[in-house]
């Protein structure tokens, strides 16, 4: 069964001409920012982009390794869930 495509959300955060969102952060002035999010893992990030295509792309391998580490972390999660003893 081929992989299963990874869906992104991207955001456009808007920025004031001082570098604040509408929360009141600070973020400084520059390429626009965006907020994306992994659907299925919840994994989150900022980046500087031009574009929101472009936004993905860079976020992209971010999201690839943490979704890495995540299977990795399951795999020994579920080893260690098999070693350990049930309490009667």
């Amino acid at each position: 069964m081929p992989a299963r495509q990874q869906q992104l959300r991207v955001e456009r955060i808007p920025i004031s001409r001082q570098g604040y969102d509408s929360r009141g952060q600070y973020w400084g002035v520059g390429k626009p920012l965006y907020y994306i999010v992994d659907v299925d893992t919840q994994i989150d990030v900022f980046v500087r982009a031009d574009s929101a295509k472009q936004a993905r792309e860079i976020a992209r391998p971010h999201f690839a390794a943490q979704r890495k580490k995540l299977e990795e972390r399951h795999l020994y999660d579920s080893a260690l869930r098999g070693t350990r003893r049930r309490r009667k």
